[in-house]
């Protein structure tokens, strides 16, 4: 019996079909770092920027309660706030589920529109806080995740 020394990588029948990356977010993190777990970015848009569609993206709780993640990122000349165009997974770990507070006139979007496969999202573990989440032409799965305040999450 052979072992896959990834656990990330999914085998289909003798070949390779996909190779996930883990990327890693940590308020402690650094955006000129490559995100991996020894050397963790600082925001959600540098982790979207450096993943392919499919992976995943780690959030540290850590110290989120008092410095939240925010839904900013230095391209809003079209889509204020957090824009994701591909399939992704947001996946929450640490001492407390992280927290993520996009401020008034920013969004955490997902936006499927563009995709020829259906565009696949999954948030885990997450702590949305007057946030609006917004879902057009996309899959989601939400496992223990909380909204408070944010009475604002629609799909079109």
């Amino acid at each position: 019996m052979r072992s896959d020394p990834n656990p990330n990588t999914e085998q289909g029948y003798g070949s390779q079909v996909s190779n996930k990356t883990n990327l890693y977010i940590s308020r402690a993190g650094d955006d000129r770092w490559s995100c991996d777990q020894a050397k963790p970015c600082k925001t959600i848009s540098r982790a979207v920027t450096l993943a392919s569609s499919g992976d995943h993206i780690h959030l540290d709780g850590t110290n989120t309660e008092k410095d939240p993640y925010a839904c900013t990122s230095a391209n809003t000349s079209h889509h204020p706030g957090v824009y994701i165009n591909k399939s992704l997974s947001l996946i929450g770990f640490g001492p407390m589920p992280p927290q993520i507070r996009c401020s008034e006139g920013t969004n955490l979007t997902f936006d499927g529109s563009d995709n020829a496969q259906q565009m696949e999202v999954t948030l885990s573990g997450l702590l949305l806080k007057e946030s609006f989440v917004y879902f057009q032409d996309s899959s989601a799965e939400i496992d223990g995740c909380e909204f408070e305040g944010s009475n604002k999450v629609c799909s079109s």
